[in-house]
């Protein structure tokens, strides 16, 4: 499974939506945007992010914030899996809109996220997750948990908080985070100590602006056979996962990443629309503009035709090198393309490798992969898929790795 080769991220942020030639007055000010971010290693293939040399330590002074749906799998038994997913990633570009000079770690994980904070922004965050609650509630009829921690707090319960950037393209890294910091969040937030972390719900605190969240494409087709969401967790450190990342790759040897360019189709434009003026309210007045804006963009995708300024078919040909198909944060996470025998094997061996190693793991295979999409602009850099396993992929493998989860993981963090 070969990593993909880029350079570094720049430090320039345009945010529009295809295919506007006229930008607004926020969008204009963030063009000029220096972003500030935190320092860490850059590295160009996916086996240089298992390498622990490759994550740097952030401040005792940053912030972990965790968010995640509330009976997730129960939304997802009742089909919603798709709006489980908008909820997950909605996370990640609240905190983008609402701190547009910073760019922010962030973890997709399905239902929920994980976003790493510096430290003069909290007292905004916790004015941003109550909103973040509100509108879930509202939007989406999901009810959403919450929680920030400081990352020097984690590190006192024995664990760390690094991070490493993966080169995606020349434009876009994307964050991986190792050390059990981010875990161990997770795990507090949703145990009997919760409430000293959890982010009280607040029904006047207002919504923050989702703007640029969306999922205007079909589901993903598989192209070999089956797509498999993958969920690994050792509890060790990332050199700790290598080994079983070749096992998998020599089990489903192929090309795995589940975005081919062929299967890449928008979804009908009234349809493809309507989570996005769920979420934002106040683009319901202009609701058939919006059809027609991504009724144009649909047409140039198709058609590889540049309509106002927006060429659709380089757009759709650039996503698989803006998405997050493969990532680690204190777990491998992937959604692959393989076949049914290949989807056995890969099973065969982490049945295998967990039964000698005593590592933890779980998968679920989907007949089809969902994109949910971070566009703050359609050029290189501007925009971020997240990729799950329809039917709840990455949330049902979580479950089915808990099931199968020693009783003690060893914890052997650098």
């Amino acid at each position: 499974m070969p990593g993909v080769a880029s350079n570094d991220r720049p430090v320039l942020r345009v945010v529009c939506w295809p295919p506007r030639p006229i930008q607004s007055a926020s969008s204009l000010r963030r063009q000029a945007l220096v972003q500030r971010s935190f320092p860490a290693p850059v590295v160009q293939d996916f086996e240089a992010v298992l390498r622990d040399e490759n994550y740097g330590r952030l401040p005792d002074c940053a912030f972990v914030a965790v968010t995640d749906v509330v009976s997730s799998t129960a939304a997802i038994s009742d089909g919603r899996y798709k709006d489980v997913n908008l909820a997950g990633a909605a996370g990640i570009a609240a905190f983008a809109n609402s701190f547009p000079d910073w760019d922010l770690p962030s973890a997709f994980g399905g239902d929920g996220a994980a976003i790493i904070l510096p430290e003069d922004v909290e007292r905004e965050a916790r004015e941003v997750l109550p909103g973040l609650l509100n509108t879930c509630r509202r939007a989406l009829g999901l009810g959403m948990r919450a929680a920030l921690f400081r990352v020097a707090d984690l590190r006192a319960r024995g664990c760390d908080v690094r991070l490493s950037y993966h080169s995606l393209s020349p434009h876009r890294r994307l964050p991986m985070l190792s050390g059990g910091g981010v875990a161990t969040a997770e795990t507090l937030s949703k145990g009997p100590d919760a409430e000293a972390f959890l982010i009280c719900p607040d029904p006047a605190a207002p919504e923050p602006s989702l703007e640029g969240l969306s999922c205007r494409w079909q589901p993903v087709k598989p192209k070999r056979g089956v797509m498999l969401s993958l969920v690994i967790e050792t509890g060790g450190p990332p050199s700790s996962y290598a080994h079983i990342y070749r096992e998998i790759g020599d089990a489903a040897d192929g090309p795995l990443h589940p975005l081919a360019k062929s299967r890449l189709k928008p979804g009908w434009p009234p349809r493809a629309i309507a989570p996005e003026i769920a979420l934002n309210p106040a683009k319901a007045s202009s609701r058939a503009g919006l059809v027609a804006e991504a009724a144009i963009a649909a047409t140039s995708i198709l058609t590889g035709l540049t309509l106002g300024g927006f060429n659709g078919r380089s757009y759709r040909d650039s996503i698989k090198n803006h998405s997050d198909a493969l990532k680690f944060a204190d777990s491998l996470r992937m959604v692959i393309d393989c076949s049914q025998a290949e989807a056995d094997a890969v099973q065969e061996r982490l049945v295998s490798l967990a039964s000698s190693e005593g590592f933890a793991f779980g998968l679920q295979r989907s007949s089809s992969a969902v994109m949910t999409c971070f566009v703050q602009s359609t050029r290189d850099g501007g925009h971020l898929h997240f990729i799950d396993g329809a039917d709840g992929g990455y949330t049902l493998a979580a479950q089915a790795m808990k099931s199968r989860k020693p009783a003690v993981l060893p914890l052997d963090h650098p």
